[in-house]
């Protein structure tokens, strides 16, 4: 994969040829003047969807979450969404990953590690507790103290992570899954990455590294923001967008990448709305009666014009009232189900 795919500004502080390379390839892929190979099952039949301009993404960092992401764009003036009609898999060219300041920031906020999430609960499920378990991107440690395992190794780069999951007991590393799996091959019985495999510029290798770390017929767990819940039908969903997410995952991509590491498709779940998704939810709700224009699609992630964000952000509001108002009312059956934030894949490898 050619550099200027995984541009960080720390990389290329002062490379402005690189810059130039990069944006010019981009717009010759928004124009189909250039081709790619899909980063999970090799189609040379990739087509570009839409073009995101870098400044509205800036933009919308800043007036959200009071970050400036800026340096992370290493130059480039905008993004172009690809997609494979093969794998149905979906990605943002150049592939522009966050840096390590770019997650310290964003840890800073509370909601960023949870402590508990419905992905977990489905994980659960598939462990034994003899298990060995390995999971990637572990973070604090949450899903530590919930899975039940007889050994639990956590896999984590963000050093503030790390510590607080020392703190609490929890074993967490700094290694890349790739070099664990190097090093302990068929060690684990099951494999986890919760909310990670969206961040990765690779994520066939990284994969295939959870496979290399998995015993002969354990399992390989996955969950991601799915682009068929209320992920892919949100527009200015910022975080769903370069730095942080570079990848968008429908079933027919997640078994497209369990094929690409060998592994077969045990179960695909996809989570109910959560409690704390609800006013997402609703506020979806009122853009299908309201502003249809602001339902996201290919070509139509950002929409930052003062009407549209001034419209986007008068429902999104409307949607936390409605859903403080509601919670207490709608519960267990009663709520809206299905189309949830997360889809959880669960792979098996062959024995």
């Amino acid at each position: 994969m050619p550099p200027a795919q995984r541009i960080r500004c720390r990389f290329f502080p002062d490379n402005r040829l690189v810059y130039r390379a990069a944006t010019l390839l981009a717009d010759r892929m928004s124009s189909g003047e250039a081709t790619t190979a899909c980063i999970v099952c090799d189609s040379r039949r990739v087509s570009a969807a839409g073009q995101i301009a870098v400044a509205d993404v800036v933009t919308g960092y800043r007036r959200r979450f009071g970050l400036d992401v800026s340096c992370q764009f290493a130059g480039l003036r905008s993004l172009t969404e690809l997609h494979c009609p093969d794998c149905d898999l979906r990605w943002f060219w150049p592939l522009v990953t966050g840096d390590e300041s770019f997650y310290r920031e964003l840890a800073a906020h509370a909601w960023y590690y949870m402590h508990e999430k419905p992905e977990f609960a489905i994980a659960r499920r598939y462990i034994e507790p003899a298990d060995a378990v390995l999971e990637a991107g572990a973070g604090r440690g949450a899903f530590a103290a919930q899975c039940r395992a007889a050994r639990y190794v956590g896999l984590e780069f963000s050093p503030a992570a790390i510590e607080q999951a020392r703190q609490s007991g929890v074993n967490v590393i700094a290694e890349p899954v790739e070099n664990h799996a190097a090093t302990h091959p068929g060690t684990y019985d099951v494999c986890c990455a919760f909310q990670v495999v969206e961040h990765v510029s690779d994520p066939r290798g990284f994969v295939r590294s959870m496979a290399a770390a998995t015993r002969p017929g354990g399992l390989v767990i996955v969950s991601v923001p799915s682009e068929q819940g209320v992920p892919g039908r949100t527009i200015n969903d910022f975080l769903n967008l370069p730095p942080h997410h570079v990848t968008r995952w429908t079933d027919h991509a997640l078994a497209a990448l369990a094929r690409s590491a060998e592994l077969s498709i045990e179960a695909v779940e996809h989570e109910p709305v959560a409690d704390y998704h609800l006013g997402w939810h609703l506020a979806l709700r009122l853009y299908e009666f309201l502003a249809p224009q602001l339902l996201a699609g290919p070509g139509n992630r950002v929409r930052m014009g003062f009407a549209d964000y001034a419209i986007w952000r008068a429902l999104w509001l409307m949607g936390g009232v409605s859903a403080r108002v509601l919670r207490p009312i709608i519960s267990g059956a009663d709520s809206p189900r299905g189309g949830g934030h997360t889809v959880v894949a669960v792979m098996r490898k062959g024995r």
